[in-house]
């Protein structure tokens, strides 16, 4: 599917809170793990609460966006990002879908557990109903910790 048009449909594109691989290097406490990212996960960018300083930028990552060939790569990609520990929420968009995993959870061991997507969209359209939560306006005023909270819509953390 097309991650141009998931940035479009959840507010990221131009979104001065969407951190694109030209400007990683701003942030040297991840710069280092965004670089990686993007090598080992087809990071496309990173949707981040950022805190523009005088004396350096911060920021909080909350959600990769990452592309992959196909739904065994997108899984590959998630065991990579729970490895890195950085962000709660990883988007993965595959010629055919956008995967939503938890970027803290992963279980590894057996077929049955390797698919571990909590949401697929198969239909560009139905993007804004299916993460209507991941939207920028909806990360910025915190409204997604309401509905994404580890022990809420997820069932717990196991």
């Amino acid at each position: 599917m097309d991650t141009q048009r998931l940035l479009d449909i959840l507010g990221y594109a131009n979104s001065d809170h969407f951190v694109r691989p030209e400007r990683f290097e701003n942030y040297p406490g991840y710069s280092y793990l965004f670089r990686q990212a993007k090598k080992d996960c087809g990071l496309e960018g990173v949707y981040a609460l950022t805190e523009p300083r005088e004396d350096t930028a911060s920021l909080t990552p909350v959600v990769y966006v990452c592309e992959a060939q196909d739904r065994e790569r997108a899984a590959e990609i998630h065991k990579k990002v729970w490895n890195q520990n950085t962000v709660p929420f990883l988007l993965v968009s595959t010629p055919t879908e956008f995967r939503l995993y938890r970027g803290f959870q992963y279980r590894a061991g057996g077929e049955d557990r390797r698919d571990q997507a909590i949401k697929v969209v198969e239909d560009a359209n139905k993007v804004i109903e299916e993460f209507q939560d991941l939207k920028a306006d909806s990360i910025d005023s915190g409204k997604i910790w309401q509905t994404r909270a580890f022990e809420g819509a997820w069932g717990g953390v196991t």
